[in-house]
């Protein structure tokens, strides 16, 4: 599949571009070649854009986390190193436990989730 390097500004490129990350991810690249350089480009394109069309502040805490970690390709056991363990990580995000303040802390520095 060739790709158009272009610049995402609407939900159809956003599209294009994470389906072309997909391919990419799937084959076995040299860190120089130009797909993955392409590739690089492309999840810098795919974030910024996401940035500026998801309005976390909107999004409830648990549906932004969820969401942040989808971006990043981040499972739950990605957070058990800051949360403490499997248990709590699944509690936390199935709504069975509270943050505490250092859950929060760690949600700004580890998904850039806003602290309010």
């Amino acid at each position: 599949m060739s790709f158009d390097l272009k610049v995402i500004k609407n939900a159809n490129d956003h599209k294009e571009a994470k389906e072309k990350i997909k391919e990419l991810l799937g084959q076995d690249l040299d860190y120089d070649s130009k797909d993955y350089k392409l590739m690089q480009v492309l999840a810098v394109l795919v974030e910024n854009y996401e940035k500026k069309t998801v309005d976390l502040g909107v999004l409830d805490p648990i549906e932004a986390i969820k969401h942040r970690m989808r971006e990043k390709g981040l499972k739950q056991r990605d957070l058990v190193p800051y949360i403490g363990s499997p248990e709590a990580v699944s509690e936390v995000l199935n709504r069975k436990r509270n943050f505490t303040f250092e859950m929060i802390k760690v949600f700004n520095e580890i998904l850039d989730i806003p602290l309010d």
